[in-house]
């Protein structure tokens, strides 16, 4: 994971977390460390 990747939360599985490039019409969830 680099600085300013996005982290995101599968809907149908909450404890799984993918990460993908950003964009602005994606809901972003940043994880907390």
């Amino acid at each position: 994971i680099e600085p300013g990747d996005a982290v995101f939360i599968e809907i149908d599985n909450p404890n799984k977390l993918f990460v993908t490039s950003a964009t602005a019409d994606q809901k972003v969830f940043w994880v907390a460390t």
